[in-house]
């Protein structure tokens, strides 16, 4: 009976060895690249991408037009053609040559408003596109809590089969009632329906992840909890720093607190490009208050005489800085408006991020108690219960409740396992994202 029931261990001996992975902090799994592959594919074939990118496009045509010298202008007129029977040559006729004398720095700080304007775009579309990644990677990371689900309850499956078998030998034996063996068969039965619903509720995983990818599920690849990302960047709390690979979670200590707003999470650099624009607008509307001379030079022929002439001109517009004022006091107030829009984007970032480290300090603890406490202690229950059913000592239903106790753990370990990858996620988001989204990000828009 006790090598029959030697196979019963398997759900302890897999929690054993998923704990051994998860909790070494001396050792880097290498993850795969499965995860980036599919954020690649997936902002890819988006619409939305294909949106930015057009949007990208007119910004970088407002650029070209931004280091155009302003229009020149040729003017031809012909007097007195065809009276009296002259001909073309008998008129009087004038080319006029014209463009306005733009100062050089008027046309240089164009320009670098609209590299300002287009370096923005990028950075509210990166900061778009990052959201977009953060609901691909929420819905990557349903897909590996369900398979993880699904290999417990198909570990569960197998052992209340195991636990069938042994009530079926020890009715026949004689050593224990009916009643035993029924109340193993209802077990067995209720595990197999909890893996039916594993397997559709991965399904339905799949079929989500694989909608972004514009692909049917069976495109997809096999993903598990060995695929997750690893995080790319040391991310600091206000005490700690830490780093993971896969699910391997390792701190270090940290002396001295950290700037939370590094200057490198896209809306603030953005909000910093809108503050440097508005203050170039109004050195340029300063510029165009100042009178702009419009020169001509011509050609005259008057051919009753024969004679020709050049002709040189300069047009001075008058009063042209009085009409300025409203733009010039329009643009100072858009100063102050971007400055201020720049401070709440710092507070609210600082916001999010001090929320977020909460709630990740948060679930990690939770994570940390079931890891280290919870899940060993109904562990050595389960071992302990089962021994003394084995010997006589204790009842099927003593068993039954430590069996119930440990998969209920191991259930809990994998909800708070994907809760504390969830928690990171929207860590690295609230802090601009990883290297690896950016530079996917990066290279999806320049295609």
């Amino acid at each position: 009976m006790q090598v029959v029931f030697l196979r019963s261990s398997r759900l302890v001996i897999l929690f054993t060895i998923i704990t051994l992975l998860q909790s070494s902090s001396g050792y880097c799994i290498e993850p795969s690249n499965t995860y980036l592959k599919i954020l690649e594919k997936a902002l890819i074939v988006s619409p939305q991408v294909k949106a930015v990118t057009a949007s990208i496009n007119v910004k970088k045509a407002e650029l070209r037009s931004a280091n155009l010298v302003p229009q020149a202008e040729i003017e031809f007129e012909a007097e007195e053609f065809g009276i009296d029977g002259s001909d073309f040559l008998d008129s009087e006729m004038t080319i006029y040559y014209s463009r306005e004398i733009e100062p050089k720095s008027l046309r240089s700080k164009k320009r670098i408003v609209a590299e300002s304007s287009l370096k923005k775009a990028r950075l509210i579309y990166t900061n778009q596109l990052l959201l977009y990644i953060k609901e691909i990677s929420k819905s990557y990371y349903e897909v590996v809590l369900k398979q993880m689900e699904l290999d417990l309850v198909r570990e569960t499956e197998e052992l209340a089969k195991e636990m069938l078998k042994v009530a079926k030998n020890r009715v026949s034996a004689g050593a224990a009632p009916g009643l035993e063996q029924e109340r193993s068969e209802m077990e067995y039965d209720m595990a197999l329906i909890d893996v039916r619903r594993a397997e559709k509720e991965l399904y339905n995983g799949r079929v989500k992840l694989a909608s972004y990818l514009n692909i049917s599920e069976d495109g997809l690849p096999p993903i598990n909890e060995n695929q997750l990302p690893p995080i790319s960047e040391h991310k600091c709390t206000e005490n700690h720093c830490f780093t993971s690979n896969s699910t391997n979670f390792s701190i270090h200590k940290k002396d001295t607190s950290i700037q939370l707003t590094n200057n490198k999470h896209p809306l603030l650099m953005a909000s910093a490009e809108s503050v440097e624009e508005a203050r170039l607008s109004t050195e340029i509307i300063h510029i165009e208050s100042k009178p702009v001379y419009n020169t001509t030079f011509g050609f005259r022929h008057v051919g009753e005489t024969a004679d020709n002439s050049f002709i040189i001109g300069v047009a001075i517009p008058l009063g042209s800085s009085r009409r300025n004022q409203s733009k010039i006091e329009a643009a100072k107030w858009l100063v102050k408006e971007e400055e201020n829009n720049l401070a709440d984007t710092k507070i609210r970032l600082t916001r999010e991020i001090q929320q977020n480290i909460l709630q990740e300090k948060t679930i990690r603890s939770e994570f940390n108690a079931i890891e280290n406490r919870i899940l060993p202690a109904a562990e050595r229950i389960f071992q302990s219960v089962k021994e003394g059913y084995l010997r006589g000592e204790l009842k099927y239903t003593d068993l039954l409740l430590a069996k119930q106790s440990l998969v209920a753990a191991a259930k809990q370990r994998v909800t708070a396992l994907s809760g504390l990858r969830l928690a990171i996620l929207d860590l690295e988001i609230a802090y601009g994202g990883t290297r690896e989204m950016k530079k996917i990000i990066e290279e999806t828009l320049v295609k």
